[in-house]
């Protein structure tokens, strides 16, 4: 059986898998055990980006949107809300919670 666990926090996230009799936090990211829990999208493309990339990508002045505090919306009616991007284009943010979800399990 091949499973794991998902801290999915409100800053940050982290994943544990098993091995050799116990369990060990994954890395998320190159030489990092979490992950800031950001998505960014990009709003001249369909490029997201994910972690400490959204974070940069924010910071670097990249027009779009970080999304960040996903956890704050679990369980609430926002779930099934959309949020713009840019003119045009919006998503889910169920959508977003679940691409920031694959993107750990990956």
């Amino acid at each position: 059986m091949t499973f794991c666990a998902i801290d999915f926090g409100t800053s940050n996230s982290a994943l544990v898998v098993p091995q050799s009799g116990g369990v060990v936090l994954a890395e998320l990211e190159p030489g990092f055990s979490t992950m800031p829990t950001a998505v960014f999208y990009r709003a001249d493309e369909t490029i997201r980006y994910y972690g400490r990339a959204a974070v940069a990508a924010y910071v670097d002045g990249i027009d779009g949107r970080l999304m960040r505090s996903l956890k704050s919306i679990l369980g609430s009616d926002l779930m099934q809300e959309t949020t713009e991007i840019a003119p045009g284009r919006s998503v889910r943010y169920v959508d977003v919670v679940i691409g920031y979800l694959r993107r750990i399990a990956r």
